[in-house]
């Protein structure tokens, strides 16, 4: 699997500047459009659509240039069920060996005016006597999407088809990727049965199991079955660490789930490495959930000058960013003798104009 070098932000923003202000767009996205393949993708969906296409990740880029093209396949045949089957054909046959590119004569049916209407519309492409997809992208999006139809079936035929240590490369992480992520987006419990029999079987390589955590970490709406998928994976010995530090730094949702589960109180009541990892995960969401970092914290200060400290260090680092009840909390913990990070007194007294007189 190929992914180009990104290019410079002004070169995008230029490209862009005739559909869209390249500033207004997310970080994420920003980032996927300066690799030139989804950039091209993008450009190409608006100028058949007419209109933006809202992503907020590779995979919904993809999915929405493969309808875009099934769109523009079909105002080409009156019948497509023979381009469908050819497509579908070419999935299987390349699949089989992980070729992103067969020979035309390997297809069951390869009707030349059906054929050369999918070429047309840039969802294959032929050179000499071969044939492959216009884009890898949209050879690795089927390969995920045929993983993912697997899964809905069941996890132990997920496993079966992503196949044996020596199978999972780098080029088949990418289809386990997509798979997972379009997963994510479907039903919770279907994503964590999956995912569970991931991180559960001695024939997975780790750097999948690593990427099912990066999915996990992208998922911001919990529901039962991630609550205990999140739980066992904080006492799973092999995977507890890089899932804490992939995972659940910076996660306010996750970290909700371990306050709630009494995970951190344990922690915090717990050996000095564990308080250490409690109040580094208080301090990643301290700007986004401060209640959660109050609710653990209360009760140690005042302990002790350490305790005292380790509170303050869960707080956020900008007073400025502070709620009311957090700075409440800051305010004592300084009146105990804490010493405060550097403030911005600018922008202080403008987010809080109350702030700085009472302080």
């Amino acid at each position: 699997h190929i992914e180009l070098s990104e290019l410079p932000a002004e070169q995008v923003k230029e490209i862009l500047n005739p559909y869209e202000n390249y500033d207004s767009l997310s970080p994420i996205k920003q980032s996927i459009l300066r690799i030139p393949v989804w950039l091209s993708l993008y450009l190409q969906i608006i100028k058949d659509n007419h209109s933006n296409p809202d992503f907020t990740s590779k995979i919904d880029l993809i999915s929405l240039y493969w309808k875009n093209r099934l769109i523009q396949l079909n105002s080409t045949l009156t019948d497509t069920s023979l381009a469908h089957s050819i497509v579908d054909d070419f999935i299987e046959k390349a699949s089989q060996n992980m070729q992103f590119s067969i020979p035309i004569s390997l297809l069951s049916n390869p009707n030349p005016s059906v054929l050369a209407a999918l070429i047309s519309v840039g969802i294959l492409h032929k050179h000499e006597n071969q044939i492959s997809f216009q884009h890898q992208a949209l050879f690795d999006y089927h390969l995920g999407k045929r993983l993912f139809d697997t899964a809905r079936q069941s996890s132990e035929a997920l496993l079966e088809e992503i196949g044996s240590k020596s199978e999972q490369t780098l080029t088949r992480r990418e289809h386990i990727k997509y798979a997972l992520k379009l997963l994510s987006q479907d039903r919770q419990s279907l994503f964590c049965q999956n995912i569970s029999a991931l991180f559960n079987s001695t024939n997975i390589r780790f750097h999948i199991k690593y990427l099912a955590i990066n999915v996990i970490g992208e998922v911001t709406t919990i529901k039962a079955p991630m609550r205990s998928l999140i739980i066992n994976l904080i006492n799973n010995e092999e995977l507890s660490q890089p899932f804490i530090e992939s995972a659940c730094v910076g996660h306010p949702q996750i970290v909700e789930v371990l306050s709630e589960k009494n995970v951190i109180s344990e922690w915090l009541n717990g050996s000095d490495s564990q308080i250490d990892l409690a109040i580094r995960l208080l301090s990643s969401i301290a700007d986004k959930a401060p209640d959660i970092v109050i609710k653990e914290i209360n009760s140690f200060i005042g302990i002790s000058e350490e305790w005292n400290n380790r509170c303050y260090s869960a707080l956020n680092w900008n007073i400025q960013d502070d709620s009311e009840e957090m700075f409440a909390v800051r305010k004592k913990l300084l009146q105990l003798g804490c010493t405060v990070n550097f403030i911005n007194w600018q922008e202080l007294a403008k987010n809080h104009p109350k702030k700085r007189s009472k302080s």
